[in-house]
């Protein structure tokens, strides 16, 4: 999955949608085997070094993808249902949550 997941870029509209979609569909399921020997773990990802970024421009700081990786499955390993490492997914869980629409507005300027 993608951080794009809680709140779309609107330039990546198809992205941004897939992303939201298996967000959502990820609860649901995680809701539906809550009673069963079975865990759905969401993983909402940064920007990871790999060649996408790369090709959208992207001149941020991206993880190294072995690193992320292995953080994952840590992660995992510990019990987590949500793996969302970015110091950014607080505010964005907010903005997407109490301001959907100015957050929109804000990032397509």
């Amino acid at each position: 999955m993608s951080q794009i997941a809680l709140l779309s870029i609107p330039v990546l509209p198809l992205y941004a949608t897939s992303k939201t979609g298996l967000r959502v569909f990820t609860q649901v399921l995680r809701t539906q085997l809550k009673n069963r020997n079975f865990n759905v773990v969401e993983t909402l990802p940064p920007a990871v070094d790999t060649a996408m970024p790369k090709q959208l421009g992207n001149k941020g700081k991206l993880i190294n993808a072995n690193y992320f990786a292995k953080s994952i499955v840590a992660s995992i390993n510990n019990g987590k249902t949500e793996f969302a490492p970015g110091s950014n997914v607080p505010l964005l869980k907010l903005f997407s949550k109490f301001l959907p629409k100015a957050s929109l507005n804000s990032i397509d300027k």
